[in-house]
């Protein structure tokens, strides 16, 4: 599905590039392949990016959130939250960060896109069938235990 822009929170560069960091002595990152490659995929986005990081992130170094927006040739910004820690940054500084998805919404290019919904495949239709009767035969049992 197209989107309008990418907002990345406290996010790493790549898979064996993050695990060299938290196992350095050992070679974890000759396993990890080429998985989330955040980077190639930055190098390619042609949407506004906004990167949110802490710079004490204590899992993933402030220095890959800068090298997440130094790859990016699109429209881009970036807060870093003054001591924010990996999974505190919204409570930190939560004016800085609410204020900063703010303007990086009211800069998003006015686009009209058209999103075509094709019908889901007959698999995924039974499926989801299948589910809401169960659910519905679940729930009806609950019911007349209670």
């Amino acid at each position: 599905h197209p989107f309008d822009g990418l907002i990345l929170q406290s996010t790493f560069t790549s898979l064996p590039r993050i695990t060299r960091v938290l196992f350095p002595r050992l070679p974890v990152h000759l396993f990890a392949g080429n998985l989330f490659d955040t980077l190639s995929v930055i190098r390619k986005l042609t949407v506004p990016l906004l990167v949110m990081h802490g710079t004490d992130d204590e899992v993933i170094p402030c220095w890959m959130a800068h090298e997440i927006f130094e790859a990016c040739d699109a429209p881009k910004s970036i807060q870093c939250v003054d001591r924010g820690l990996h999974k505190d940054i919204f409570v930190r500084d939560p004016d800085a960060l609410i204020r900063a998805i703010s303007q990086f919404i009211a800069d998003l290019p006015r686009t009209h896109r058209v999103h075509s919904v094709d019908e889901p495949p007959r698999l995924e239709q039974w499926s989801a069938s299948a589910l809401r009767a169960f659910r519905r035969t679940v729930r009806r049992r609950s019911n007349l235990q209670a």
